[in-house]
């Protein structure tokens, strides 16, 4: 793992807003995190771990080791007649594993098609839209306390799920860094098209929609309300509804 001295951040933002970091390092592997968290240690400096950078406002300048969380990998756990339980890395972007779970037949997330960012994180804000909650398919989470370096498990029931929050936002987790999320998907489709966007939209189809069509009904959606921050800087998404 190398590290990166006084890092240009401006580009791991989608806000693209110009930040310069004391260090930033790739961390691909849990051996990765425990050496940046030692030297995060021996200088001195906060731990402060990144995905997509998306609703993310960073400082000018940053006294602190950022670590690009890229651990990668999706594994099948267990299998039912009805569900399936698969572990995901942290690392994996979050669209990208809703539309391989519809390739896999692995039904539940694709409400939830295109919101940025990645896995990891999905937890953290119990990620939801048009009607779903990221909750609802969550087992367990795994994540590395920074203070002993140990791995960590968190049932779903543990994880005090509410809107666009868990325990994760509490002051005890600060010092965590969550590596993995088991998800329970379906093997049967029960699409939710409850929300009122979502009936306008599939107004003119015909029978039940698909996962599948229900999921680029989303990605419609959202493109017609954001544009792609790869493009023109944004926030990416809006995760909780302010309050007027």
């Amino acid at each position: 793992m190398k590290i990166h001295h006084t890092f240009d951040l401006t580009p791991f933002t989608t806000l693209r807003l110009r930040s310069r970091v004391s260090a930033w390092c790739r961390v691909a592997s849990v051996g990765d995190l425990e050496q940046a968290i030692d030297y995060a240690a021996a200088q001195r400096l906060p731990l402060v771990p990144l995905g997509d950078g998306s609703n993310v406002v960073a400082d000018e300048s940053v006294h602190a080791l950022v670590a690009s969380i890229e651990l990668r990998g999706v594994d099948l756990v267990e299998e039912t007649d009805d569900s399936v339980l698969v572990d995901v890395a942290a690392g994996e972007n979050w669209h990208a594993w809703v539309m391989y779970s519809l390739q896999r037949g692995w039904y539940g997330l694709e409400n939830l098609a295109l919101i940025p960012g990645r896995v990891g994180a999905a937890p953290i804000q119990n990620i939801g839209a048009y009607g779903v909650e990221v909750a609802s398919f969550i087992d367990s989470v795994r994540y590395i306390c920074v203070k002993t370096k140990r791995e960590k498990c968190l049932r779903a029931e543990q994880c005090a799920f509410r809107y666009r929050s868990s325990s994760f936002k509490a002051p005890q987790f600060r010092g965590s860094v969550i590596v993995g999320v088991r998800f329970r998907l379906r093997k049967e489709p029960r699409t939710v098209v409850d929300y009122p966007a979502l009936k306008r939209a599939l107004s003119a189809s015909v029978g039940t929609a698909t996962p599948e069509q229900l999921a680029n009904v989303v990605i419609g959606l959202r493109e017609s309300k954001l544009p792609d921050p790869k493009k023109i800087p944004n926030a990416g998404s809006f995760f909780k509804n302010p309050i007027v």
